[in-house]
């Protein structure tokens, strides 16, 4: 299970916080929007973007390459959101398992070592959460990055580039930098670099919002027999 843990942590921590931030912004309608000058322009956006999904589903691709690694790791599944604080990650490929955010408690279910663990969002999981409770966040969110909107090679989409400040965050982070579409108004792709010179990548693409999904997605049922990995 920790060996899991560590290859999903980006996409996680990524899911963990649109999850969040669309459970816990009231909802709106989306206006036309007009082209974002600056960085916290485009957080505002996607935050205001966020508020408007009941329903969304995704496929996601994760390649996470390490200098320690012939070759990259390759993670593939589906993303499940619904606005009463459910989203599960469904993970096809290497290994099946299934991640489950309700509130803020986690559950994650390892069918192929017949385990279950259960636990809660913390703290650490903060690179997109602070995305939550409007401006206050955004604020604190600046305080602890460097906040740049870089040059698009491409014309329907913005690149957010965030360079950590804090001590903490730096031995892990060396950059994040957020691909999103301009009109869709949320990632595409996230890109993470360590100082140690690794990089994961996550690819996203948007199935369906706001329509129904496929009934019983969202119940976990975990059979007595697994372990429980507290």
């Amino acid at each position: 299970m920790p060996r899991f843990n560590r290859r999903l942590g980006s996409l996680f921590r990524l899911v963990a916080a649109l999850a969040i931030l669309a459970a816990n912004t009231p909802h709106v309608g989306m206006a036309e929007r007009l082209p974002v000058s600056d960085a916290l322009g485009l957080l505002a956006d996607i935050q205001m973007r966020a508020a408007s999904i009941e329903t969304l589903a995704a496929t996601f691709k994760q390649h996470r390459f390490s200098r320690l690694l012939q070759k990259p790791l390759v993670s593939e599944g589906l993303i499940y959101f619904q606005r009463n604080g459910k989203t599960l990650i469904q993970i096809n490929t290497p290994e099946p398992s299934q991640i489950l955010i309700q509130g803020q408690s986690v559950t994650i279910v390892n069918p192929a070592m017949a385990l279950v663990k259960k636990t809660r969002l913390s703290g650490s999981d903060r690179v997109l959460q602070a995305w939550l409770a409007g401006g206050a966040a955004l604020d604190k969110l600046k305080q602890q990055y460097d906040l740049r909107l870089a040059e698009s090679l491409q014309d329907d989409r913005y690149t957010l580039q965030m360079i950590p400040k804090d001590a903490q965050l730096t031995r892990h982070i060396a950059s994040v930098e957020i691909q999103v579409h301009r009109k869709v108004l949320l990632p595409e792709q996230i890109v993470i670099k360590t100082p140690k010179c690794d990089r994961t990548t996550i690819q996203m693409h948007i199935v369906s919002i706001n329509e129904p999904l496929p009934a019983g997605i969202l119940d976990i049922v975990v059979p007595d027999v697994f372990q429980n990995d507290m």
